[in-house]
């Protein structure tokens, strides 16, 4: 018994030696750090594997090959500007401030400009000082706009050739894609409005929808409308009143109505008599 006792304390106190070591071992590599205290990160620090030479710079932020990939700065306002990427809000001055940037490239050329926000590789890459208030999702995104405000562009390429105008709005992939001096301009699905390059005030709904070249609106396209059939009879008209609102009601006088769907039923039944003629035309011919 008195053996049994003296191995387990042998063994025990071989167990604290092993974990005195550990705890040795352990706070030389990763030194205790008091509460809420940064850990010091060198000002220079080389990668024989991948040359990363100066990945950390005081002023500029995390750096690879010499080049910025994520930083911070503020003014004394309390206006700051965010960027991650690679050349992503490479060239910003101070004066630029409430820009964010995210991706390689992304506001690339932006001393000036404020309030803008560019998400994806490229995006709002031409733009310079007075380019302001612009938002761009996607690759290259607004990428030639240089002095145009408040332009909005989701998808690839959307807006990719603005660079003056104003008020625009592209969600999908290539709307507005060869936009460029146009203002007031929406388009919504692939390519939509795709021919507009200076026009403006124009609307297209829909992939590829809007017109056949550039044009100056008021004018509003929608796509899969033209020619295409409904079912049914006496379907009630569509207008448009002068504030440009959609409607079916008072689209026509009552009389007229009832004229054309009374037209509309009498189409219907002229052409159930041809089909049933031409079904006794072939019958003869047999």
């Amino acid at each position: 018994m008195k053996k049994e006792i003296r191995d387990m304390k042998v063994n025990r106190l071989v167990e604290l030696c092993v974990m005195a070591t550990l705890v040795a071992v352990m706070l030389t590599v990763c030194p205790v750090k008091g509460y809420g205290q940064e850990p010091s990160i060198p000002s220079s620090a080389t990668d024989p594997a991948n040359q990363l030479v100066n990945y950390y710079d005081a002023a500029k932020g995390y750096k690879i090959r010499g080049t910025a990939v994520l930083t911070e700065n503020r003014d004394s306002q309390g206006h700051g500007i965010l960027a991650l990427g690679f050349g992503a809000l490479i060239k910003n001055a101070k004066t630029g401030f409430n820009n964010t940037a995210l991706g390689n490239l992304a506001l690339a050329n932006n001393t000036m400009g404020v309030a803008n926000t560019a998400s994806g590789a490229e995006a709002l890459y031409s733009n310079t000082a007075a380019g302001s208030f612009n938002t761009a999702s996607g690759f290259q995104a607004l990428y030639a706009n240089t002095t145009g405000k408040s332009n909005t562009a989701s998808g690839v390429s959307a807006l990719l050739n603005n660079s003056t105008g104003i008020n625009n709005t592209a969600s999908g992939n290539g709307a507005l894609v060869n936009n460029n001096t146009g203002n007031n301009n929406a388009a919504f699905g692939y390519l939509a409005c795709n021919n507009v390059a200076t026009g403006s005030n124009v609307t297209c709904i829909g992939a590829a929808s809007g017109p056949s070249g550039d044009v100056t609106g008021p004018a509003t396209y929608i796509a899969n409308v033209y020619g295409a059939a409904t079912t049914g009879s006496g379907n009630p008209l569509v207008c448009v009143d002068s504030t440009g609102l959609l409607g079916t009601v008072n689209c026509a006088t009552s009389d007229a109505q009832e004229v054309i769907q009374r037209l509309q039923k009498q189409n219907e039944e002229f052409q159930q008599r041809l089909s049933r003629l031409e079904a006794l035309i072939a019958n003869e011919r047999r």
